[in-house]
């Protein structure tokens, strides 16, 4: 069981859950974790760990969520916007020189496995912007030669159609 807090004092067993809880800031945080029987009575000794979290990008959590029927964001369309959180949809395939260049509050980007980055997309952003986007795509490619962080999407297991005779 995990709980969240700020502080290294145990927060209240009613606020242990079975994973660690999302924020919506990113942020140091103390992750307290406990073994717990299904009555919440603690099996073990509580302890904590400190860790840098970051939100996961939906479009229910961003500060700007791009439309669903966007295909390219145009050069510098974004500039300087103070969002922290960023959806960009799948149907995205093009993101722009400077689209999201000067924004200086930019915390989490997530962007769909294949779109086009030009090189200077970011520039004036957070070094400690993290770009999200499915596992082994370009998106994940680009992050890596270009010195951003990366939080890897497991990609959606499709299941396949049931053909009838």
């Amino acid at each position: 069981m995990y709980a969240l807090g700020t502080e290294e004092t145990m927060p209240d067993a009613s606020l242990f859950a079975d994973t660690v809880p999302d924020v919506k800031e990113a942020g140091d945080y103390v992750i307290w974790y406990c073994a717990m029987d299904r009555d919440r009575f603690p099996l073990s000794s509580p302890a904590f760990v400190h860790a840098r979290l970051i939100p996961r990008p939906a479009p229910e959590t961003a500060d700007l969520v791009l439309p669903g029927q966007i295909l390219t964001v145009s050069p510098e369309a974004f500039e300087g916007v103070p969002a922290k959180i960023v959806y960009v949809p799948d149907g995205c395939t093009d993101i722009g020189e400077g689209a999201f260049k000067d924004c200086r509050e930019l915390q989490v980007i997530r962007l769909p496995e294949n779109v086009e980055l030009s090189d200077h997309v970011f520039d004036g952003c957070p070094s400690s912007l993290v770009l999200c986007g499915p596992s082994g795509g370009e998106t994940e490619a680009w992050a890596l030669a270009n010195g951003f962080a990366i939080l890897a999407e497991e990609a959606e297991e499709k299941e396949e159609a049931e053909i009838q005779p």
